[in-house]
């Protein structure tokens, strides 16, 4: 089990930023926000290695608050959750990965999550089969699923599903109007690493292929 914090400032360069109002989203033109960012974590990790497992589960709760320290109303904290077991079965030939995420954002009176900061859902590790960002807002929740299956001394096939979505308030944060994806992929590795993962990934808007250089989660 581990614990810690952190403080560090960061700085964010935009041109011009924008989102709608049902989003609560912060609308900026010409500004680049600066913040300070206080962080705590907790974690419990018994996987045999982050990079590549076949056993053992990892949780984490984070919770950061960005203060925003130049001209602008954009501060806003956000609390993320995240649980992955991976469950062996007959001397680790197959495996049973799951996935479970939620973030949510809050801000004091007259103040925003700017688009750029929001929580976000697609890409290779969230909601494949949909583009990197495409879906974004104050608050998200995502569930994967895996069964992975070894057909190589250092070769695993997976069959997977991901659902997910983001939301404006904490409270839409259920199972209603999920978005999912689904496919199959072939990962290499090392006893202790992902060395590449090849994906075909299907989705609402089509199909999608994956090259990552780490593993799903």
């Amino acid at each position: 089990m581990a614990v810690g914090g952190a403080v560090d400032a960061i700085g964010i360069e935009t041109a011009a930023a924008g989102a709608a109002a049902s989003t609560g989203a912060a609308s900026i033109v010409g500004v680049s926000p600066t913040y300070r960012r206080s962080a705590v974590f907790a974690e419990l990790d018994w996987r045999t290695s982050r990079d590549y497992t076949r056993g053992g589960g990892f949780y984490r709760l984070d919770w950061s608050d960005y203060h925003q320290t130049n001209a602008g109303r954009n501060s806003f904290r956000r609390l993320d959750a995240e649980v992955q077991q991976f469950v062996p079965i007959l001397r680790e030939n197959w495996v049973i990965a799951v996935r479970a995420l939620a973030t949510t954002t809050d801000t004091a009176p007259g103040q925003a999550v700017p688009d750029f900061l929001m929580p976000e859902l697609g890409g290779h590790h969230m909601l494949r089969g949909y583009s990197s960002w495409r879906f974004r807002d104050r608050n998200r929740l995502l569930f994967t699923g895996e069964y992975r299956w070894t057909a190589g001394p250092f070769v695993d096939m997976a069959l997977f599903l991901d659902a997910g979505k983001v939301e404006s308030h904490a409270a839409d944060l259920n199972f209603r109007h999920l978005k999912t994806s689904h496919g199959l992929g072939v990962s290499f590795h090392t006893p202790n690493a992902t060395l590449a993962r090849i994906e075909v990934a299907r989705s609402h808007e089509g199909m999608s292929f994956v090259l990552s250089f780490s593993p799903s989660f």
